[in-house]
């Protein structure tokens, strides 16, 4: 969800899904680049704020919706997670 208001010149833009720390999936997404479309083209608005609801600005992609549809099956961000190594040793200085 996105809130938007205006103060003066200036757009703000809220991301508003605190619950999912403000994360990113297709309709924040879209809402996000229609509202900014919208300001661009709106000679009353010349500064645009992306803002985040709670302690969280944008915590990134929404990870569950990123998630597999088929269950078994891994989507694309976890094939790409298992390959990455991993060490239980620290760094030597």
């Amino acid at each position: 969800m996105l809130v938007e208001t205006s103060e003066g010149r200036v757009r703000i833009l809220r991301l508003n899904r605190p619950e999912r720390a403000n994360s990113l999936n297709a309709e924040p997404v879209t809402n996000l680049a229609g509202a900014l479309a919208a300001a661009k083209a709106d000679p009353d608005v010349w500064v645009v704020i992306v803002t985040g609801t709670g302690t969280t600005f944008c915590a990134g992609g929404d990870l569950k919706e990123m998630a597999p549809r088929t269950p078994g099956r891994p989507g694309r961000c976890a094939r790409r997670a298992a390959q990455c190594p991993t060490s239980s040793s620290s760094p030597s200085g």
